[in-house]
């Protein structure tokens, strides 16, 4: 039986860092932004009283991503997708909210006006302690 896992001892595997208290929380906030949907970073961050700065780095971090934690989802408020994964002009954004069903120009815009995501406070019922078992079950897999 593995050893219960928490959320102070979870180390990041992009980083080699803790993941801090609020990256936890943008974490769990960005899982409830449904496919087909779009959220910015603006939106996240008025949820959690935080700045869309935070927000951006917690995505470029997401060792969660894209799936369950879709940091593909996060965009900016003028419906630009921005970057991914730590880089700009990634396909692979692209690529996954095309797959998604979003209408994606050819500037990089989201041109679905009614893909906005707001409810934040709706509740999943899962838990991001399971997250970390599965993380560190891959990676104990993976060496």
């Amino acid at each position: 039986m593995p050893k219960e896992t928490s959320r102070q001892d979870f180390i990041n595997p992009k980083t080699n860092t803790k993941i801090t208290p609020l990256q936890w929380e943008i974490y769990e906030a960005v899982r409830k932004v449904p496919e087909g949907k779009i959220s910015t970073y603006k939106e996240v961050s008025t949820y959690l009283k935080t700045s869309p700065r935070a927000v951006g780095q917690a995505m470029k971090k997401n060792p969660f991503g894209p799936h369950p934690v879709p940091c593909h989802r996060i965009i900016a408020s003028n419906y630009y997708i921005g970057g991914f994964n730590g880089k700009w002009g990634n396909n692979d954004k692209v690529a996954y909210l095309r797959r998604e069903g979003l209408n994606i120009n050819e500037d990089g815009f989201v041109q679905d006006e009614d893909v906005l995501f707001k409810d934040f406070n709706l509740q999943d019922g899962s838990n991001i302690k399971d997250l970390v078992e599965e993380q560190r079950q891959k990676l104990s897999t993976a060496s």
